[in-house]
């Protein structure tokens, strides 16, 4: 049963992207709701992708510790994302933070072989531009985009995503930034997205 849920993960986020472009403001509300808080664990999955699609398996097989970006925090395990448990809480004692992101994230131990593994099964290659697609739909509401602006995470994970391979996808991931910068306060935000995306 996991493995068809983790085959079916591009297909979810293109319905979701769907339903985000066309459905009523307030369905979008309610996703992006306390309850659903679905606005952060969508720029989670977007940091898990990113991490998964630029893995290399082979550099693991050979050296685990070589081929992690130590400063890349996990938080879950891949059966917790599919389980849409809670998000971490940011005050644990086991915590590291990332520059840039001003919270922190806990990490008990860096993935294991296996969970690198199956990642590469999770996270197909479009999986990371269909996030940025998510994320657009929901930028085009000014409740959205607020919500966006105001995510610790959000625009960061964005500017992340201009390291994906596919042109497209730097497309969207640089029309969601320009957009971040014509409102006031922005450019402020897409330099701190631009010195996290140095480190």
């Amino acid at each position: 049963k996991f493995r068809r849920r983790v085959q079916e993960s591009t297909q979810v986020l293109r319905e979701l992207e769907i339903s985000l472009r066309t459905n009523h403001i307030g369905w979008v509300r309610e996703f992006l709701n306390e309850e659903n808080k679905g606005l952060d664990v969508l720029v989670e999955y977007l940091s898990f992708a990113q991490y998964a699609v630029t893995f290399d398996g082979d550099s693991v097989e050979n050296n685990p510790e070589a081929a992690m970006d130590k400063s890349k925090p996990w938080s879950r395990s891949i059966e917790d994302l599919h389980a849409g448990s809670t998000l971490p809480s940011p005050i644990t004692g086991n915590g590291i933070t990332r520059t840039g992101r001003h919270s922190t994230l806990r990490c008990n131990t860096l993935p294991s072989r296996r969970t690198l593994k199956n990642s590469r099964l999770v996270c197909k290659k479009d999986d990371v531009h269909v996030c940025i697609m998510c994320l657009r739909a929901i930028m085009n509401y000014q409740y959205g985009f607020n919500m966006v602006m105001s995510h610790p995470h959000a625009v960061n994970e964005i500017a992340l995503s201009l390291n994906n391979k596919n042109p497209r996808t730097k497309a969207l991931v640089l029309e969601l930034l320009a957009a971040v910068c014509l409102v006031r306060g922005g450019h402020e935000i897409i330099l701190s997205a631009f010195d996290n995306f140095k480190e």
